[in-house]
């Protein structure tokens, strides 16, 4: 009964790791995905930016 009771622990165990392990992979490639948007959408604006004044500079040059 008890070694009966230990493995049905340990097995618990196991579900429960996998489980945070899961947990904690999902939240790190979510934070990754969410990290990965927000520095693709900066450096949009920031070549829309440098485009702009690049484009500004060769106007005010032009005249």
């Amino acid at each position: 009964m008890e070694k009966k009771f230990a493995v049905m622990f340990h097995g618990e165990h196991v579900i429960v790791l996998i489980y945070a392990v899961t947990k904690i992979a999902v939240t790190v490639l979510l934070k990754c995905a969410v990290v990965k948007m927000v520095a693709i959408a900066v450096i949009k604006i920031y070549f829309a930016v440098v485009r702009a004044i690049a484009v500004n500079l060769a106007l005010l040059m032009e005249n």
